[in-house]
């Protein structure tokens, strides 16, 4: 098997891509536990998706002119791109809508070390529609890998309550990270096809009108249209939310710049490999985060049983995220 080779630059540009994504996974759980709060937690993520969502748009538009050519030189302005770029950008929209709203909820349930720890292993995923997609990866080679990932995704987000824990790891680990993995497969090619800041500017806007959409057609059966915006007006009327939400906002718009820039010249694999640096990091924003607001994240385990269990679980999910076999190219056919 051929060895792994990182560049000096692209372990530079991943890592503080993985630091500022564990920031805004971070910040997502403060807003979700601290500022945009209610009784019910669907609620909770329906409003602030909405919020979010329409918010990144607006940061990225005043942010690309003035970065873009920074993040990504092959970005010249904003324009309306190619039809191809368009089309992929609506499709990884409208997965990464869906994975955003699920990874929400999850975020209600645990505290940012552990919600972090469980959509590291989106590499998993990646290599599974390998598999069964592209057919360029075989099942039984990925086997324990896959075994390793999910025991460690399982106990990375421990807290001494095993329907908590379940609930987390199906929303977080298994279905958002399902969602995310097609975006991972899909958008290298939009981004290649014109350059990555007018093709983050479209996934954003996808995301945004796609997710609003389904948050209505979702939400108004089930009786949730009134109390989340009831919410949405309570949190836009609180300018510390405001503040907030925007900051977060801009560091996805450099964490998300810097990873899709990586994407043009990089193997997919080998950025979400070094993407995985973020699990380290979001340890890090939570103590501090916890440190400066006790009870910002809600409540953080304080047993050091739980805090070794974790710290062995992110250990088992690097291995098997490393273990995993790289995709050997589709043949093509002449």
């Amino acid at each position: 098997m051929p060895k792994l080779k990182i560049e000096r630059s692209l372990l530079a540009v991943g890592l503080i891509a993985a630091a500022l994504t564990a920031l805004y996974k971070a910040l997502d759980n403060y807003t979700v536990h601290s500022l945009i709060v209610s009784p019910d937690k669907i609620t909770v993520a329906y409003a602030y998706f909405i919020i979010g969502a329409w918010t990144v748009v607006v940061v990225t538009l005043v942010c690309a002119p003035i970065f873009g050519r920074w993040l990504d030189p092959h970005f010249k302005g904003i324009v309306l791109g190619n039809r191809a770029m368009r089309l992929n950008a609506l499709c990884v929209g409208l997965f990464a809508a869906i994975g955003t709203f699920l990874l929400l909820w999850g975020q209600q349930y645990g505290d940012p070390a552990a919600i972090t720890a469980l959509t590291a292993p989106i590499m998993l995923f990646t290599g599974l529609m390998e598999t069964f997609w592209k057919k360029t990866l075989k099942l039984r080679n990925a086997g324990l890998p896959i075994a390793v990932t999910c025991v460690g995704g399982f106990f990375a987000a421990w807290n001494e309550s095993l329907s908590i824990g379940l609930i987390t790891f199906g929303l977080v680990f298994l279905a958002s990270n399902l969602f995310f993995a097609v975006g991972e497969v899909v958008e290298k090619d939009g981004v290649q096809s014109l350059d990555a800041i007018n093709f983050m500017l479209w996934r954003f806007s996808s995301l945004a009108l796609i997710g609003t959409v389904l948050c209505l057609l979702t939400a108004w059966p089930f009786g949730y249209v009134q109390p989340v915006v009831a919410l949405m007006k309570e949190s836009l009327a609180s300018p510390w939310t405001l503040l907030v939400v925007t900051l977060n906002m801009v560091a996805v718009f450099f964490a998300m710049g810097f990873r899709l820039a990586l994407k043009r010249d990089h193997a997919v694999s080998v950025i979400l490999v070094v993407l995985s640096a973020q699990v380290v990091f979001s340890y890090a924003w939570t103590f501090i985060g916890d440190g400066l607001k006790p009870g910002a994240f809600g409540a953080i385990p304080d047993s050091p049983e739980v805090w070794a269990i974790r710290i062995a679980a992110v250990v088992l999910l690097i291995c098997g995220m490393v273990m995993m076999p790289k995709p050997k190219p589709a043949l093509s056919v002449p």
